[in-house]
């Protein structure tokens, strides 16, 4: 299994990424940090199938001050819906719309995402940040061994 972590912020990151070491000993964690660095390694997420993607909701699109143009969608839609973004993107392609995905994020279900979490694939949790790690460590367990 490889599990994909898509996180912004060091400490955050660092502490979910020991959890699931702890956890799942032989998977592959990869940690992406920002909405550009998820783009970037999209085709190598394509190529792993049991993959299982922990997206924050709120991301940094990189973390270099560059003079790049940052595509439309992510200068219309800021930093707030990332996370959102890139599992639309996982959606949208047939390789990687029947992944695990767990937006993971300090947002609040039903007071800041209704709407964006109304209509999610089967495939797609929420989880919020302030849960027990062991809800993390069990959703991931849940949905990897739920493709078997």
């Amino acid at each position: 299994m490889t599990i994909w972590i898509v996180e912004d912020d060091p400490l955050q990151a660092e502490g979910i990424e020991k959890v699931l070491r702890d956890a799942f000993p032989k998977a592959a964690i990869t940690l992406i940090k920002t909405e550009s660095g998820f783009r970037s390694s999209f085709q190598a997420i394509a190529k792993t199938a049991d993959s299982v993607i922990i997206l924050d909701v709120m991301l940094r699109w990189s973390d270099v001050d560059t003079r790049t143009p940052r595509p439309e969608d992510v200068r219309k839609g800021g930093v707030q819906r990332a996370g959102l973004r890139c599992q639309r993107m996982l959606a949208s392609d047939s390789r990687t719309k029947h992944l695990p995905v767990i937006l993971y994020t300090v947002l609040e279900q039903h007071v800041d995402l209704d709407d964006e979490l109304a209509d999610l694939p089967k495939n797609v949790r929420y989880l919020n940040k302030a849960s027990d790690e062991n809800q993390l460590v069990k959703l991931v367990r849940d949905l990897s061994s739920g493709r078997r």
